[in-house]
């Protein structure tokens, strides 16, 4: 934990308070902030226009919170690992991640400009060139062929249960389940490996139980769902969000995360679980939160 962590959460849920002020809000530095003061800050607002997602209709303040890691990648940051740094702001609704923002500061952008911001909300109707779907696929696929995977994982060695997934995942391949062998890329900080997800560098990230909570992957959910990719843990099970700031919200089972589980979800879950049929997955989101 730094200042920067602290102060960086006081800016955002002060923002955050101040423009929606019966907005629920749970951040990761709650228990170190508890029973401070927040300020008073106006946020510069910018209206985005899209239109309004179905399931948002009638809805009150109490159906929503925001899930906020206001410095995520505190590591890399301590050591000026600034590319691997981001913020991430989850929105929930009913329990279930329904807008994700994930903002990385200084990441170049293609027009030269610093900081790029990724954004989607699940249920929006998409208009424009901003509001897309996964990156195009790279490698042309051999008919009848799934894309190979490129699995992120983080910057340590990997503990037992990530070890063996990895390791399994490999065999199966290397047993003649097509032609290309899994590729594994370490990187630090979670919302650094679902921001290489959005941009088509990766396209599953894997993480150990308890090793993020859910501040860690609400906003990067968000998108996934969004553009109908999954996330849950390594069961294919969903996590429940909870608005209690004291509530666990350790990701005890682990993360799983998919861009196309259509193609890649069976093949993973058969070696992350025994049993398929019964995992509660998300096969086809169609755009509308879960409830």
């Amino acid at each position: 934990l730094t200042e920067a962590d602290l102060e960086a959460q006081r800016l955002i849920v002060g923002g955050l308070t101040t423009a929606f002020p019966d907005l629920p809000i749970v951040g990761e530095e709650d228990e170190s902030l508890a029973g401070e003061t927040l300020p008073e800050i106006q946020p510069d607002l910018k209206k985005v226009d899209f239109k309004t997602p179905p399931s948002f209709e009638n809805a009150v303040w109490s159906d929503f919170c925001a899930v906020v890691d206001p410095l995520d990648g505190t590591k890399q940051f301590c050591l000026s690992k600034f590319f691997a740094v981001s913020v991430l702001i989850g929105v929930t609704f009913k329990g279930q991640p329904a807008i994700g923002v994930i903002y990385e500061p200084w990441r170049v952008c293609d027009d030269g400009s610093q900081g790029l911001t990724t954004w989607d909300v699940v249920g929006m109707e998409r208009k424009g060139p901003d509001h897309v779907w996964w990156p195009e696929k790279k490698q042309k696929k051999i008919e009848g062929e799934r894309e190979s995977l490129v699995i992120a994982v983080g910057d340590k060695p990997m503990k037992a249960v990530l070890g063996n997934i990895v390791n399994l995942l490999k065999e199966k391949r290397e047993e003649g389940e097509g032609e290309r062998g899994e590729k594994v890329i370490h990187v630090g900080a979670t919302g650094h490996k679902l921001a290489k997800i959005c941009r088509g560098e990766a396209n599953c990230y894997l993480q150990d139980p308890n090793a993020c909570c859910r501040w860690d992957i609400c906003a990067g959910e968000a998108i996934f769902r969004a553009r109908g990719g999954f996330l849950g843990d390594l069961n294919g099970k969903i996590y429940k969000y909870d608005p209690n700031p004291s509530a666990n919200h350790e990701n005890d089972g682990g993360v799983l995360a998919l861009s196309y589980p259509s193609e890649h979800l069976e093949h993973v879950l058969g070696v992350t679980k025994n049993n398929f049929d019964e995992c509660d997955v998300i096969k086809h989101t169609n755009g509308e939160p879960i409830t």
